[in-house]
């Protein structure tokens, strides 16, 4: 399944005009929603109308396999100048998730993607459940006690594209 992912990240890669596009973070805190942002990205995939609307999925394991692979570095412009920061180490991880941010059109459900991508205007951030404190703000939280598991996802994606389309996103 990750190799799946890995190879269509590469055409995410080398498609210019995904190039300062919106994108989703995730945040579940410390109670993980299984699938949701995959499920969130079927979605998007199923519902947004925008021009080459292709999106991707990005979890941990595929922020750990492009941060240790010089390739896909490479791919997303991470200079490789900078000795103090392994690919690997969290200020790795961070550049990682910076880079996927300049791309855009993805959704990321990752720990550190909370702290990094917070301020990013051209990024939709939806909570589930209590956003870790002192982290603002988020265009949505939710309360998953409030809601049965399956309907998370449609409620992010159907929030995102709202966003999008009163030129929230531009």
């Amino acid at each position: 399944m990750q190799q799946r992912v890995l190879d269509s990240l590469h055409h995410w890669f080398l498609n210019p005009t995904l190039l300062g596009s919106p994108y989703v973070l995730v945040d579940t805190g410390a109670t993980p929603i299984q699938g949701c942002a995959r499920k969130v990205v079927d979605l998007l995939n199923e519902f947004d109308d925008a021009d080459d609307a292709r999106w991707v999925h990005i979890n941990a394991e595929i922020v750990r396999a492009v941060s240790s692979s010089k390739e896909y570095r490479r791919m997303l412009g991470i200079d490789e100048q900078e000795p103090s920061c392994e690919p690997t180490s969290t200020c790795g991880i961070r550049r990682v998730l910076s880079a996927f941010a300049k791309r855009g059109r993805f959704v990321v459900n990752h720990p550190e993607a909370t702290r990094v991508l917070t301020t990013d205007p051209k990024g939709f951030r939806a909570a589930i459940g209590s956003p870790l404190a002192g982290i603002e703000p988020f265009h949505l939280i939710l309360n998953p006690n409030c809601f049965p598991p399956q309907c998370l996802a449609s409620l992010i994606a159907d929030s995102y594209l709202e966003w999008a389309a009163t030129s929230c996103a531009a």
